[in-house]
């Protein structure tokens, strides 16, 4: 029979060998969970890291870790206060399908899938040499995936509004900026038609003035406003004013005047101010004999001494803007002071009451209509404010009315027109960007886009002073509807990167891509609508073919 003391230490002996297992266990099993929920919390935090990824990348531009890195770490480190290292690895692909098998009627798209890997280290709180536990320092991993489904499967109208001034010859990075910009526009409206052909397209080109094609022919105007129911406003308003042009006589005019109610001395001689204006050449060395003008030196008053010698003063681009220092003196015997003395043009009219009504056929000031018998030396300055008359019957270059195309041929069709137009003159983009909105007039579906391309700044301040009276907020509140539409303003410098505060305020910074490589801008570009209408989904999507990643 053992004796009592040597029982005793064999007690002693089985209790530290029950003890050490007991803590071994209770290591492993605190440790353990703590591990277990870690892997977990941080299954979680990849998860939403993936797709904060996928709606912080902007796919129009190369993927790029700097941009998205950030947002991923702070996801990781928000579900995971306590590591001491954090390894993290993003990747995108460019998946073909995703196979929307519960749809009523199933359909194929393309998507970017983003996977994020992460791996976080941790001090172990219970730690022995002797019994069992964990390493003083352990690694947990992970990976969350999510996917952005690419956006050209939804219809969209689209309007470009396009610089056609004569910078737009020149090139960039060794490639034609107005070839590139064709060449984009097809490739993109082709893609997107494509994709869906319920989507329409649109095409403004733009110098000083745009050019409208009405039924009776093709126009110079502007959308520029004059203060409401001013004489500036009835007149240059009136649609039959383009028929003064091609009246030399003043009697013929007279009686225009008379027909159309403008009876007035005052009104009379805005009107004739505005045709002079309109027909004045570069240099004025000659004099009129008609009594239209009472010598048509005097226009230009502050160049003209009391000789009546004139100096050769560019006339410039006046229609749409009277001044202080350039005025007709006298009308009939009357000073006109009193009457002409300040900017006939309402920039706060322009950018808040432009787009009431988005009209089918919007009503331009100033329209100047092209193909009109015109007397030799009467002929406006097309050149100067629009763009030339071609061979072949139609201005150099003109509107293109957002279409719904019913097949490809037509598609083709309106791309070959905006082929053969060619570019010559200033840049007052706002002309092209105050025309757009009347574009979308009976527009149905819910996306909808303006993209600007142009490559160079504004030739004067009236674009920003229009986005001080609030040009860009009416644009985007009218065709927003109240959220009823998707709708959004780019601008693409093609060759320039367009800043300034009124850029950033009326399109957003985020809305501003400079594009240099010409042969990128139709990927830049179909970037811009995809990245706005892809839709995100989490690896958990039952209606993905992703494969859920394990935790």
């Amino acid at each position: 029979m053992m004796k009592k003391n040597n029982q005793k230490g064999a007690a002693a002996i089985w209790y530290v060998f029950v003890m050490g297992v007991m803590m071994s266990f209770g290591a492993l099993g605190i440790e353990g969970a703590r591990y277990i929920t870690k892997k977990a919390r941080l299954g979680d935090g990849l998860e939403a890291a993936a797709i904060a990824v996928s709606a912080a990348d902007r796919v129009n531009q190369d993927f790029s870790l700097n941009r998205v890195k950030p947002v991923a770490e702070n996801w990781v480190k928000h579900y995971i206060n306590d590591s001491t290292k954090l390894e993290l690895n993003i990747k995108r692909k460019d998946e073909n399908k995703v196979n929307k098998d519960n749809m009523l009627t199933p359909y194929e798209v393309s998507y970017f899938r983003y996977d994020v890997t992460a791996k976080t280290q941790h001090k172990s709180w219970l730690n022995f040499n002797s019994w069992a536990s964990f390493d003083p320092d352990v690694v947990v991993a992970n990976t969350g995936t999510s996917g952005r489904i690419k956006g050209g499967h939804e219809p969209v109208d689209l309007v470009f509004v396009a610089d056609f001034s004569g910078s737009m010859g020149g090139s960039s990075n060794g490639k034609n900026k107005l070839a590139s910009l064709k060449t984009a526009i097809e490739n993109v409206s082709t893609a997107i038609y494509k994709a869906n052909d319920q989507s329409t397209f649109g095409f403004i080109p733009f110098t000083k003035r745009i050019v409208n094609k009405r039924s009776d022919g093709y126009y110079c105007s502007s959308p520029l406003l004059s203060a409401k129911d001013s004489d500036f406003d009835k007149i240059k308003s009136n649609k039959d004013f383009y028929q003064l042009l091609s009246m030399y006589s003043y009697e013929k005019r007279l009686q225009w005047y008379i027909s159309h109610g403008f009876s007035k001395v005052n009104q009379q001689a805005i009107g004739e101010y505005f045709v002079a204006l309109s027909k004045a050449q570069e240099r004025t060395q000659y004099v009129r004999q008609n009594d239209s003008y009472k010598d048509y030196r005097r226009i230009i008053g502050k160049c003209v001494d009391n000789s009546g010698y004139s100096c050769n003063q560019r006339i410039g681009n006046k229609l749409d803007k009277i001044s202080n220092n350039d005025k007709i003196k006298f009308y009939n015997g009357m000073r006109l002071d009193n009457y002409i003395s300040i900017d006939d043009i309402d920039l706060e009219r322009t950018a808040k009451k432009s787009f009431d009504v988005l009209m089918k056929e919007p009503t331009f000031s100033t329209a100047f209509k092209y193909g009109e018998n015109y007397q030799r030396d009467e002929m406006p300055l097309f050149g100067s404010y629009c763009t030339y008359w071609d061979g072949d019957g139609t201005p150099r270059y003109y509107t293109l009315k957002r279409t719904k195309f019913p097949n490809k041929p037509a598609l083709t069709a309106f791309n070959d027109k905006v082929k053969k137009m060619s570019a010559g003159g200033g840049t007052d983009m706002y002309q092209g960007l105050l025309a757009a909105p009347h574009e979308f007039y009976a527009a149905e579906n819910k996306n909808r886009y303006i993209i600007v391309l142009s490559d160079g700044e504004e030739n004067n301040d009236t674009f920003s002073r229009l986005v001080e009276k609030g040009l860009c907020n009416t644009i985007n509140n009218k065709l927003k509807d109240s959220g009823k539409y998707n709708f959004k303003m780019f601008v693409v410098g093609i060759g320039f990167n367009p800043r300034g505060s009124a850029y950033n305020t009326c399109f957003g910074e985020e809305n501003i891509i400079p594009v240099y490589d010409m042969g990128s801008l139709t990927d830049k570009i179909l970037g811009l609508i995809t990245d706005d209408i892809g839709h995100n989904f989490d690896r958990y999507n039952k209606d993905s073919n992703i494969t859920p990643v394990a935790r």
